[in-house]
């Protein structure tokens, strides 16, 4: 009986170890998913860069929104294209004419194609993202009217993130990621941040 309950008592400790390394491999499988989210976008203007034809004063983030389509690759890396979208950048100019007092950066566009390296592959997964892509922006002046041509160009962006699975489910995790954004070109100037929350699906 003594030798059934240390047998039974051994298995006990090491039942949760076996079911997390079959979660491992549930959580961290080869598949499409895809991953929604919400955004903020913390600006980091280059200044000096935008003061042609304004200048910029007190610059509010934007909101916006994303979409991936990816495919996890192997059980540490995935790969994906991100859509992101920008409603606006806000921003006083310091100047006294009411059509250019305050103006905005509107439409704002980010694709890239990134790549994720996981740093565990269970329940909770945490990652680095990196990528390269196109960004693209307008500004406007507060009647809605252009001040200069859309500024585009190439840009990187570089990230940490994670994806955290419910105990029984690895078709859906909450994720959350923080990137940075640094754009070159005509649109240098708009580095920005991103704060982002969603859903990721899994097939």
């Amino acid at each position: 009986m003594r030798t059934i309950a240390v047998a039974c008592s051994i298995w006990a400790m090491l039942a949760p170890a076996v079911a997390f390394a079959q979660d491992d491999d549930l959580f961290a499988r080869d598949g499409v998913y895809l991953l929604f989210q919400g955004h903020f976008f913390p600006e980091n203007f280059d200044r000096p860069m935008l003061e042609e034809p304004i200048r910029v004063d007190k610059a509010d983030g934007g909101w916006g929104a994303s979409a991936h389509f990816g495919y996890r690759l192997r059980p540490r890396w995935a790969a994906e294209v991100q859509v992101d979208w920008v409603k606006s950048f806000d921003f006083d100019t310091g100047l006294t004419k009411p059509s250019s007092k305050t103006a905005s950066i509107e439409n704002g566009v980010n694709l890239s194609a990134n790549g994720k390296l996981y740093f565990l592959t269970g329940l909770f997964q945490p990652y680095a993202v990196f990528g390269l892509g196109m960004t693209s922006f307008q500004l406007d002046d507060a009647d809605g009217n252009a001040l200069r041509g859309r500024d585009t160009g190439f840009m990187y962006r570089g990230g940490l993130g994670i994806d955290m699975y419910g105990a029984e489910d690895e078709t859906m995790a909450l994720n959350l990621e923080f990137s940075y954004i640094a754009p070159t070109g005509d649109a240098s100037p708009y580095d920005h941040m991103s704060v982002g929350w969603g859903f990721l699906f899994r097939f």
